[in-house]
């Protein structure tokens, strides 16, 4: 609850931080007004113009006298919604599909092998739990129209379910949550460092924001007193009309030779409201991590600058160009294009009105030799058209979605103007797929620190929603090295989806159970397909790794599979297998771990894979005992390949002798030898004989 500070040099704010802060607000309110006119152009405000110096948005008058504005009741003002589509299919095309995680571990330990894979787990789970893929559609929309995103994972510790935490026999109980993982976003007016300097490199970073004061004061160890409604929020945000919003500053100082475990403040009405932390980026120990802890997505890099450049700040000109053309062919429609009669002055009896089937009376007498007619109609001037398509053809060039043009019909020029585009929009996924792998990094590593309870986690496996049961974050055994290819964040259509699986399944005949095909057609995903040649690839690797640095010893022994010759069991000392009561030799019962189980492990791409392998340098450097090793795997892959050839060609053979059997037992009739065609045609005589013959 809120308490009124006592006098305490900690609620002062430290000399540097202030004036570090000052620098970057006036930074921050530079780009502050040309931020907001983008933004009102994203929401479909078109009629909003920068002042002469730049610090000042000013409104152009859109309501009509009529209805009581100040626009001329003639004047088209209306802003076409052209960029609102455009940055939508950009922001779902981004953010389509789940990212690929990968987790790589960090040594050749099989528990470390084993944590690594429940992090992935944890990933996937997370992905869904934290909700990222709406952080990420924040993310990348800010990027598009403010020029910046910014994401940083944090540890929220208000997320219930609550635990009472009172002493016994308190009378006032006392409940804090279990907290968990969350995602915060902001945008380009809200993030600000040190001005002149890269973001990554600066040593600082503050994020100024508005908060409900009533949830900040209730926060346990607040210490801030009552706070303001000083938050002044957009009306794009909309408003804030009960006037309960405060704006708070969190300032993030990396560590330094002054400061080694970093700083983080809070901030509100020039005073801490928070007892100083440490910097927040720590890694799976506990110490304190020298790098961003807040991560920026840019849609363009400008060297120029110390801030990205944005999408729509681009495309503001062109839309307005698109406005004047289009509003000014609805004005000459409005005034060339209504029907109007002219006649001699005082000659209708009743005024003119525009209901339709209305009767118009005029007096003959008045008109005095004129006649009334229909007054001649002013058309809408074909330059308004010509410049209204050349301005929609610059907003697709400049966003990179170019229609291809019908003059354009060589292959050739289609597809050049297509990769152009593909090249254009898989930077911008490449630095998504960073920011992935960074994001998740620091989520796994919150986990590792925070989960000290049991957890019931879910993530979404091959066979359908899958618990990961009494999880822990110690379980991680700091495995967070999480990586995302750009490739995984690609976006198809169905259609491409579909001619995707056609082109796998005919590439790989029989390799695909047709349910699988079925399944992966109908859920639009073909990365189901790929699942089982990356674990084979990920399993094969893991027992390279093992072998290269000697611990395949270490992993132990398995059960024989079924169809798995193990060999004899050999005498220790003497060498000769051993034999059982009946004389007969005795078979083994179990082999190495490492070695490639039958039916489960695929023959072909264990085989590349170790082939590729035993070509490297790094092959013939390892001891002869690794090389035996990974010789006797492939020995027994041989065999497992010689077995399944022997297999498929005796179930060949016998399907042969049963079709053979079947043609013998079916009724023969007897054949009459060919015939010569008759009367020169290209008929043959009949092809059996006749009964009795």
């Amino acid at each position: 609850m809120a308490t009124e500070p006592e006098p305490n040099e900690k609620l002062a704010i430290p000399t540097d931080v202030s004036q570090r802060i000052k620098r970057g607000k006036a930074r921050l309110q530079q780009l502050r007004p040309r931020r907001e006119e983008a933004v009102k152009f994203a929401n479909g405000k078109h009629y909003v113009f920068l002042s002469e110096d730049g610090l000042k948005l000013r409104n152009q008058a859109t309501v009509s006298v009529l209805q009581g504005g100040k626009k001329s009741d003639h004047r088209v003002r209306r802003s076409h919604d052209l960029l609102g589509p455009m940055i939508q299919s950009k922001v779902s095309a981004a953010t389509q599909r789940i990212p690929g995680y990968e987790v790589n571990p960090s040594t050749n330990d099989p528990e470390d092998y084993t944590a690594a894979q429940i992090a992935k787990k944890i990933a996937y789970a997370g992905y869904e739990l934290w909700r990222i893929k709406r952080a990420f559609q924040k993310l990348v929309w800010n990027a598009l129209v403010t020029e910046e995103g910014f994401i940083m994972a944090y540890w929220d510790s208000s997320v219930g379910p609550y635990v009472d935490v009172s002493e016994e026999g308190s009378e006032n109980p006392e409940h804090i949550g279990i907290g968990d993982v969350r995602i915060g976003v902001w945008d380009g007016r809200e993030v600000m460092w040190e001005p002149g300097v890269d973001f990554e490199e600066s040593r600082w970073w503050a994020i100024e924001h508005a908060r409900p004061k009533d949830a900040v004061e209730a926060e346990p160890e607040f210490i801030g007193g009552k706070l303001p409604s000083d938050a002044q929020i957009p009306e794009s945000r909309g408003g804030d009309e009960d006037g309960n919003l405060c704006l708070i500053t969190e300032y993030l100082e990396r560590p330094s030779p002054m400061h080694p475990q970093g700083r983080r403040l809070f901030l509100a009405a020039g005073k801490q409201i928070f007892p100083e932390e440490g910097y927040p980026l720590t890694n799976s120990k506990g110490v304190v991590v020298d790098e961003p802890c807040i991560h920026r997505l840019g849609y363009t890099v400008n060297p120029a600058s110390d801030r990205d450049k944005g999408l729509v700040r681009s495309l503001i000109d062109s839309m307005r160009t698109y406005d004047f053309a289009q509003n000014k062919i609805a004005e000459y429609a409005q005034l060339g294009l209504i029907p109007k009669m002219v006649a001699p002055i005082g000659a209708f009896r009743t005024p003119q009105t525009d209901s339709p089937g209305d009767r118009e009376e005029y007096d003959p007498t008045m008109l005095m030799g004129g006649k009334v007619d229909w007054a001649p109609q002013l058309g809408i001037p074909e330059e308004l058209f010509r410049l209204r398509e050349e301005a929609l053809n610059e907003l697709r060039y400049i966003a990179h979605d170019e229609e291809i043009p019908t003059q354009v019909s060589a292959s050739s020029s289609v597809q050049a103007l297509l990769q152009r585009n593909q090249i254009a929009w898989e930077d911008l996924v490449a630095n998504e797929a960073e920011i992935h792998s960074r994001v998740m990094r620091d989520c796994l590593t919150l986990v590792q620190q925070r989960y000290t309870e049991d957890r019931m986690l879910k993530f979404k496996g091959r066979t359908g929603w899958s618990p990961i049961e009494d999880f822990k974050g110690a379980d991680l055994r700091d495995q967070t090295d999480v990586r995302v290819q750009p490739g995984s964040l690609q976006p198809f259509t169905r259609q491409a989806i579909e001619q995707r699986i056609q082109n796998i399944a005919q590439m790989f005949p029989g390799y695909f159970p047709p349910e699988v095909l079925l399944s992966a057609m109908n859920n639009g995903n073909a990365e189901g397909l790929l699942e089982g040649y990356e674990e084979d690839v990920g399993r094969i690797n893991y027992i390279i790794n093992q072998i290269r640095s000697g611990a395949f010893d270490q992993m132990g022994m398995r059960p024989v599979w079924p169809g798995e010759e193990a060999g004899f069991e050999l005498n220790v000392d003497t060498g000769e297998p051993e034999t059982n009561e009946f004389g007969e030799p005795q078979i083994e019962t179990e082999v190495p771990a490492w070695m490639p189980r039958p039916g489960v492990d695929s023959i072909k791409v264990w085989s590349a894979v170790l082939a590729n392998w035993a070509k490297s340098d790094e092959f013939a450097q390892i001891d002869r005992q690794a090389q035996e090793a990974a010789m006797q795997v492939f020995g027994a892959l041989r065999d497992l390949e010689m077995k399944e050839a022997q297999r498929e060609q005796a179930l060949q053979t016998s399907m042969a002798e049963q079709q053979g059997m079947n043609n013998a037992a079916r009724p023969q009739a007897k054949q009459a030898p060919s015939l010569a065609a008759v009367n020169g045609s290209s008929e043959e005589g009949p092809a059996e004989l006749p009964e009795g013959a």
